[in-house]
């Protein structure tokens, strides 16, 4: 009796050691930091972060989190210039749109658009509109904004003086908005399937890219070469601006995009999606040339982290991020 009791103990133990080691192999599995940046991350923000935003030189970062606790960051100098407290002023922010200069900000709450002064850490309301503000871009020079709203119109607007300059108009809301740098268009998705591009100074729309299902992300290169446009059914296609051509529909897995950007030269078009995937494409050669996977909080916490937004530094060959964990990233490629 005794030789099968210890026999029974024996395989109980095995059992609890066999648990154990599975465990162990999920937790590695599950917050392994595939893709890890190889060079070190900073944490800019002590809880998740609601909206997050970054210069295009990638030397300046705003972030907002869940409490709507609100930081600027000067990447160079790794460290918080001030804390943005002035964000208590408006309530939970939903959107963000910054500056290249550094200098403005953009806070969206329902209808309401809020300018953050950078440099005196001050708010003014700006405007409250009749629909929802889905959608918000700012001109490179901070001097304009192209807000996309409920109703199915996007409204390009002068900063300086809260007026109206040019209304662009479709059939159902607009989802996502996007300026070219040189301020000569205005790109607009909507719901119904359709991203219109707009020639500023007429008012007119230049072309109409089509999906078949709503859409999610509208991007602009920055030589004006390419548009991308992005649906809610993983659908990515890149069209020529000047003939309003397709010229190719990207060849990746299925995602859903939370932000996307064109290197510099338009050469490189990088993608942060849902869930925490990184991705360097080749545009003309529709590859994708380097994949990242951000890595999960913890075992305890497997909250899927959202890219807010992406920049290229291209001088020392990096992508810089902010994402949903509180985290800015370098991704060396």
């Amino acid at each position: 009796m005794t030789f099968f009791a210890n026999k029974r103990q024996h395989i109980q133990w095995s059992i609890v050691i066999a648990i154990i080691i599975g465990i162990t192999v999920a937790l590695i599995i599950i917050t392994s930091p595939f893709g890890m940046p190889s060079d070190a991350s900073r944490q800019h923000a002590d809880s998740d972060v609601n909206v997050a935003a970054l210069t295009n030189n990638g030397k300046t970062a705003i972030v907002i989190d869940k409490q709507n606790e609100g930081y600027l960051w000067k990447i160079n100098h790794k460290s918080k210039k001030h804390r943005l407290s002035s964000s208590k002023q408006v309530n939970q922010v939903e959107h963000v749109a910054l500056a290249a200069n550094g200098q403005v900000a953009l806070l969206v709450n329902d209808k309401k658009l809020t300018r953050w002064n950078l440099k005196t850490n001050t708010t003014n309301p700006l405007l409250t509109m009749a629909e929802k503000i889905n959608a918000i871009a700012i001109s490179a020079n901070g001097q304009y904004a192209l807000m996309g709203l409920n109703d199915g119109s996007a409204e390009y607007i002068s900063l300086n003086s809260g007026n109206v300059i040019q209304t662009f108009k479709d059939s159902e809301a607009i989802t996502s908005v996007a300026l070219s740098p040189d301020n000569q268009y205005a790109f607009t998705g909507s719901i119904n399937g359709n991203a219109n591009l707009w020639d500023i100074k007429t008012g007119k729309k230049s072309y109409s890219f089509s999906h078949q299902t709503p859409i999610n992300k509208v991007v602009l290169s920055n030589k004006n070469r390419y548009a991308l446009t992005h649906s809610n059914n993983s659908s990515t296609k890149i069209w020529d601006i000047k003939t309003g051509e397709l010229l190719k529909e990207l060849d990746i897995p299925p995602m859903i995009i939370s932000s996307a950007k064109f290197s510099p030269n338009d050469e490189l078009l990088a993608i942060g999606s849902k869930p925490q995937v990184l991705l360097l494409v080749k545009v003309k050669d529709n590859k994708i040339i380097k994949k990242w996977i951000l890595p999960k909080k913890s075992f305890w916490k497997p909250t899927e982290i959202v890219i807010h937004d992406i920049v290229f530094t291209p001088q020392q060959k990096n992508l810089q991020t902010e994402d949903s964990s509180g985290y800015w990233r370098i991704w060396k490629y």
